[in-house]
């Protein structure tokens, strides 16, 4: 028995808004986000919000090492490969509203707007 479903287009409006809203700023499963805003050397504006992390919370920052490579041989042309590397670890310091927070990290620490960060 087949079933024929009819989805008008206030059904499909509401359905983009919610999947929308659960994407929020890219985070996964890991609770990830970004650098959004870079206040100082030691603080800033990342891409976790209200229902990810609270003060206190422990973060870590990456940066993606790629490098390209030259395939040999049959077919040939190039390949870019990243790594996900370490780069320092910081603190959320307040939490702004739902869609971002502000992290402290010690000196020395070489991050820049778009590095990853992800709660420890």
């Amino acid at each position: 028995m087949k079933r024929k479903v009819v989805v008008n287009g206030m059904t499909l409006v509401a359905l983009f808004a919610i999947s929308s809203g659960l994407t929020g700023c890219a985070h996964s499963a890991h609770t990830r986000g970004s650098v959004a805003l870079k206040h100082s050397a030691q603080e800033a504006d990342v891409c976790l919000g209200k229902n990810e992390v609270k003060p206190g919370d422990k973060v870590a920052l990456f940066n993606n090492e790629c490098k390209e490579r030259t395939r040999v041989g049959r077919g040939g042309g190039r390949t870019q490969t990243c790594t996900k590397v370490k780069i320092g670890e910081g603190e959320v310091a307040q939490v702004l509203d739902e869609h971002y927070s502000t992290i402290r990290v010690g000196s020395g620490i070489p991050f820049e707007e778009g590095t990853i960060v992800e709660k420890q």
